[in-house]
């Protein structure tokens, strides 16, 4: 992860192969294409999950939906740009009219794309 902070080009090779390779954000785009959302409303109840997840589910861009194992939040993996994921917290906040408790879209560090790209096999 310390990587991140000065590194603006990786390559990951495993047994001697260049698995992928290229700045850091293509990099992370090729290996995970979708923004993942996490999305907490204030209250957690069945039916405003339910609102929440219905209203997620009529936009452009939102891919998948799924509960985290509490049922606090929902996460959203999504296709589209920041000025789109704007447009959707706006959407959610004041046309749906559901109380957002936190909106966040969880990073994908370099330790994660290189878990994602090897097999593991050299440890």
């Amino acid at each position: 992860p310390e990587l991140a902070d000065f590194c603006n080009k990786i390559g990951i090779m495993e047994r001697g192969n260049l698995l992928v390779s290229g700045d850091v954000d293509t990099v992370v785009r090729r290996v995970q294409p979708t923004r993942q959302l996490s999305i907490r409303p204030l209250r957690s109840d069945p039916v405003t999950m339910g609102a929440l997840r219905e209203a997620l589910a009529s936009q452009a861009h939102v891919e998948k939906i799924t509960a985290d194992p509490e049922n606090i939040e929902l996460r959203v993996a999504y296709t589209g740009d920041m000025e789109t994921q704007a447009a959707l917290l706006h959407y959610l906040l004041v046309d749906a009219k559901l109380p957002i408790a936190a909106f966040s879209e969880a990073a994908m560090d370099l330790e994660d794309v290189f878990l994602r790209v090897t097999t593991g096999a050299v440890h």
